[in-house]
């Protein structure tokens, strides 16, 4: 069972986790992306819990083989890369997250490391010019 509280555009993103609470047998988690937020619904157990190892190490989180108590309040603030995808059910239109994968391996992650990499040099060249950016040729 997946739901997304809002609907978000397919592609990738970079995702922090909000919120995280336990639900009979599954876990319910909220992460935010670009000021939008979407639910993810993981089983604790049986075929579908390899969502919830990938997601944990997605997250950087070592995940056992075998049973582990899991510290909810652990996951909030972890950041995870993810792919969204639409998804119809029961008639309705949804976005949910298809994959987990390290934030490390996304474009976006990629692109974002490329323009503060670019910001920072800035940052130097304006300290280096004693007068400010008037001087800078």
């Amino acid at each position: 069972m997946q739901h997304a509280s809002t609907h978000m555009p397919e592609g990738d993103y970079i995702f922090w986790v909000i919120k995280a609470e336990e639900l009979d047998s599954m876990i319910h988690v909220t992460f935010e992306s670009r000021g939008r937020e979407l639910d993810d619904f993981f089983p604790v157990s049986g075929p579908g819990v390899w969502r919830l190892r990938e997601m944990l190490i997605a997250c950087g989180k070592k995940v056992p083989c075998g049973k582990a108590k899991l510290d909810l309040d652990k996951l909030i603030g972890l950041e995870c890369g993810g792919t969204v995808l639409d998804q119809e059910i029961d008639g309705a239109m949804f976005s949910v997250i298809s994959a987990f994968y390290p934030a490390e391996e996304s474009v976006i992650f990629s692109e974002m490391q490329e323009m503060l990499a670019g910001v920072k040099k800035l940052e130097e060249e304006f300290i280096k010019c004693p007068r400010g950016w008037r001087n800078r040729k």
